[in-house]
């Protein structure tokens, strides 16, 4: 990605993912007022164009319609139907894909620090690829580490984190992982065009931090990385909510804000607000080429 081939609004986004890879300063995404209302601490240079305005054009290579960002159907995401030691994982993903070694797109990561977070994880991988899932298992019986179920969308990605532990370039939180293939095997999804970075605009009574989890909270589980907020105006606000997987996170909740925007039987002056947020797959920060 050239920055220089993007226009004013697409460098806007460039530019916060940028800083929040590098650790540079980046604005919180709210802080709350004295009256207990989100309340964003970042103004965008951005002219206010109005109080309803859709979200400005997504990013290249991003669909800014809900059902044409999914590209795919995802499977019914039902709280019950989740397993106890994934947050978003439905029953069934333990079953192991049917191909060789060589496509193999999961890994397991062992001797993580004990207090491994998914943000500590997702920090620490650079130039690689777009991550289908993290999942993360704390410390168990004897075990004095963390242990994670990473995959990728490309058996590429899983390539070039491999080489980067050989040369000893892989370090969470200064500790050196024990990387090696999982043995339930998953297959490559590189016709989903969709990454764990959903960028969500629309009215800032709607897209803040403490609306949408409690609506997402209430839909299903998942785990964040982060939430940056990129740009806002008057009653308008666009974050990247950074999930720590695409499947059955970032494309549930794709999904969920879709179907209640097709809801019937809700006050109009509610729905109107919902009819007004758009989506966008975002640049997932562990993806390479992202710097070129």
């Amino acid at each position: 990605m050239n920055q220089n081939d993007l226009d004013e609004q697409q460098q806007e986004l460039f530019w916060a993912i940028r800083n929040y890879i590098t650790q540079s300063p980046v604005p919180e995404a709210f802080s709350t007022s004295p009256d207990g209302h989100p309340d964003s601490v970042h103004q965008s240079p951005v002219s206010p164009t109005g109080a309803m305005n859709s979200a400005p054009n997504p990013q290249p290579g991003f669909t800014p319609n809900t059902q044409a960002a999914l590209n795919h159907t995802p499977q019914s995401h039902q709280r019950n139907q989740r397993t106890d030691n994934y947050r978003g994982n439905p029953c069934g993903e333990n079953l192991s894909a049917d191909i060789p070694d060589w496509e193999n797109c999961r890994l397991w990561i062992t001797k993580l620090p004990a207090d491994c977070t998914h943000a500590m994880l997702l920090n620490s991988i650079r130039d690689v690829g777009r991550v289908w899932e993290c999942v993360i298992n704390p410390p168990r019986g004897n075990h004095t580490w963390s242990a994670s179920k990473l995959s990728f969308f490309d058996r590429e990605a899983v390539d070039r984190l491999r080489r980067q532990v050989q040369m000893g370039q892989f370090l969470v939180n200064g500790v050196r992982p024990k990387v090696e293939l999982n043995r339930i095997k998953l297959a490559a999804n590189t016709h989903i065009n969709g990454t764990r970075v959903l960028i969500i605009a629309g009215p800032s009574a709607l897209v803040n931090v403490p609306v949408l989890t409690e609506f997402f909270e209430a839909r299903f589980q998942y785990e964040l990385e982060k939430v940056v907020t990129i740009s806002e105006r008057p009653n308008w606000r666009r974050q990247a909510w950074l999930f720590a997987s695409f499947r059955a996170q970032a494309e549930t909740a794709a999904q969920s804000i879709f179907n209640r925007q097709t809801l019937s039987g809700i006050p109009e002056d509610v729905q109107a607000l919902w009819r007004h947020v758009t989506l966008a797959w975002g640049p997932d920060p562990c993806d390479r080429g992202l710097w070129e």
